[in-house]
């Protein structure tokens, strides 16, 4: 390339990065605002004005509201994005939902929040309405602003302990250098003592949601017919839907996450009773039992994103929660016995190796202040082991029970290694031989 061709090159990259970003094309639709529960947490998305059908869970609270914003495609995503920071207008008036036998219902729209209060393991899902949810909204301000207001007074607090100790330690020095005594300066800056950090709220995990307003929708599983009326009694233009109430197909089963001693941070997954685990018996098991629904692939996809797409004739299953305080049964040829759930925390060898060993964790000793890295049942393995059977037995549904359920089997090395080596090749020395042999009836 010549110096002219270059020089021209470098003028048109220099122009084209100067071009503005090309804005996204934003359209004005009507379309559902949707706060849908998931089975395990709410999943806010929406339905554009295109979409045919709305999909939340069954027997569960869900929340919409229809409203008028701006939607531009994005093609990183490939995804419609909505964009309500200049238009955000939120329909007035009423929601008929009518079932297939023709029996209709008509909604009221509600004040609302929702929040979790999760435990050690549970999902512990909370949904407030009207005077509730404004009263819930107001104890959770009131927990901000009084954990803000202390927060304030802490950080002034230290700021004049610091100024104090400061104070005191040049006073010290210079009293020193002026060979005065300086025992009672001294004395006060080993007795005073910083202020203590107030302790952060701990009554949520997922604090409550703006209050808002929208409309509740619980429903059996099926399929519905959605509209929306307006206060003078017309239909919304683009708002009638089919909304479908999505249901599990099994319910509460119970599936494992799989933990390898030597692959922690590989773990595999057993849904169903049928999953045999194979291992070789060099590595013991750690087992996290999680409570699990199985849904349909697209329902559940549309759930939790009303623009994905899904296998209709697949199934998928949905981890929950995991299983509280979980005990087993782990039967083998020889014994059976009970194990109970425990915390384990994983450590890094002091060795060149870079490894890591999982020991129980001790939180009053070595590991205190310290996180476990996780509460499981631990099962231990040996290569002359044949087989094992484990259950969990602290289930009051005899149905999750029979779903708990484990095989596992010890896969052995194989034996005589050298004659199956030599099985191995003998077809491929016949098959030589062979060739040879036919290579020189050719050259005769």
């Amino acid at each position: 390339m010549n110096r002219r061709s270059l020089i021209s090159t470098l003028c048109i990259l220099l122009f084209i990065a100067a071009l503005p970003g090309e804005a996204p094309i934003r359209t004005e639709e009507t379309l559902y605002s949707i706060a849908a529960f998931s089975g395990r947490d709410y999943a806010l998305t929406f339905a554009k004005e295109n979409a045919s059908a709305i999909y939340v869970h069954s027997d569960a609270n869900n929340f919409m509201s229809l409203k008028k914003n701006f939607t531009y495609f994005w093609p990183i995503t490939d995804q419609w994005m909505l964009d309500d920071s200049i238009l955000d207008i939120t329909y007035e008036g009423t929601i008929e939902i009518t079932d297939n036998k023709g029996v209709k219902k008509t909604l009221e729209p509600v004040d609302y929040t929702f929040f979790n209060m999760r435990g050690t393991y549970q999902n512990n899902w909370h949904v407030r309405t009207g005077a509730e949810a404004v009263a819930e909204w107001t104890e959770y301000v009131d927990i901000v602003l009084n954990y803000q207001a202390a927060m304030t007074e802490y950080n002034r607090a230290y700021a004049a302990y610091q100024e104090r100790t400061s104070q005191l330690f040049n006073q010290i020095l210079m009293r020193r250098g002026e060979d005065k005594p300086f025992e009672h300066l001294l004395e006060e800056l080993e007795t005073i003592k910083p202020p203590e950090e107030p302790a952060k709220p701990t009554k949520y995990t997922v604090p409550p949601v703006k209050l808002q307003k929208g409309f509740q929708i619980n429903l059996p599983e099926g399929e519905y017919s959605l509209r929306f009326i307006a206060t003078d009694g017309k239909v919304i233009e683009g708002s009638e839907k089919t909304l479908i109430s999505v249901a599990g197909r099994r319910l509460n089963a119970i599936g494992y996450e799989v933990f390898p001693a030597v692959r922690w941070t590989q773990p595999s997954s057993s849904t169903t009773p049928s999953s045999v685990l194979y291992v070789d018996g060099t590595s013991d098991l750690y087992v996290r039992p999680f409570f699990q629904n199985e849904y349909r692939d697209m329902h559940y996809n549309k759930l939790i994103n009303n623009q994905k797409s899904g296998n209709p004739n697949l199934y998928t299953w949905v981890k929950i929660q995991q299983v509280p305080h979980s005990s087993m049964q782990i039967t083998t040829d020889t014994q059976v016995r009970e194990v109970t759930e425990g915390p384990y925390i994983v450590e890094q060898t002091k060795t060149s190796a870079m490894g890591y060993t999982i020991v129980p964790y001790d939180p009053i000793g070595e590991h205190k202040g310290k996180i476990p890295s996780v509460s499981a049942l631990y099962i231990p393995l040996s290569p002359q082991m044949k087989a094992l059977e484990f259950s969990l037995t602290n289930l009051e549904d005899a149905a999750a029970t029979a779903s708990s359920k484990r095989s596992i089997r010890i896969i052995r090395g194989v034996h005589h290694e050298i004659l199956s080596m030599a099985l191995l090749v003998l077809p491929l020395i016949v098959l030589l031989f062979v060739l040879i042999k036919r290579r020189r009836s050719y050259r005769r």
